[in-house]
């Protein structure tokens, strides 16, 4: 995931810029490990048949909000999103199809996924 620098709006020009990516890169991360390892225990359970699993994961998709779906695709596609992929877990539980058209700032998911 790339880094993004942004500055304040202040009155202090020679104020550094503030490293997006890395200040809430710890948040982030943890947020993608637990939901990857939610997803995961649904999805290896051998307790569940196919269309329970996509079920659940439906249900566990309409609780984000179209922001964490953007970072959600954006995580993905960095090599954080490797494990995510791996899996086909994007594709194969359409994680990411309710994102709005247009608000990925020029990428479009659909050009990366089949969805």
């Amino acid at each position: 995931m790339s880094t993004v620098k942004l500055r304040k709006t202040s009155k202090d020009k020679d104020e550094k810029p503030r490293d997006l990516g890395k200040t809430n890169q710890t948040i982030l991360s943890t947020y993608f490990r637990n939901m990857f390892s939610a997803i995961m225990l649904i999805h290896k359970s051998d307790f569940l048949d196919k269309s329970q699993k996509l079920k659940y994961i439906k249900i566990y998709r309409a609780q984000l909000s179209n922001p964490e779906l953007i970072i959600l695709f954006f995580n993905v596609l960095s090599r954080f999103g490797k494990k995510w992929n791996e899996n086909n877990l994007i594709k194969e539980y359409e994680f990411i199809k309710n994102i709005p058209s247009g608000t990925c700032n020029g990428y479009e998911p659909k050009d990366y996924y089949n969805i």
